[in-house]
């Protein structure tokens, strides 16, 4: 199933303070796709919208790992 409608909100995860809630295509809502710190890394919803859950994680992954190579 894919994103449909993605927004930021504020988060206390522990991986994070902002995180990303979906609308998914079915019309699910408020679905967690994943947390971070914004001091770190910089997301927009429309480079998640069309993505699966998995694709949006595996997105905030590589940026995850390049963040800690640089």
């Amino acid at each position: 199933m894919k994103i449909k409608i993605a927004k930021i909100t504020s988060s206390n995860h522990r991986y994070g303070n902002v995180e990303f809630r979906a609308i998914m295509e079915d019309e699910t809502e408020d679905v967690f796709v994943f947390a971070w710190f914004d001091d770190e890394l910089r997301f927009q919803p429309q480079e998640i919208v069309g993505l699966t859950v998995e694709e949006a994680q595996d997105l905030k992954q590589k940026r995850d790992i390049a963040y800690l190579q640089s």
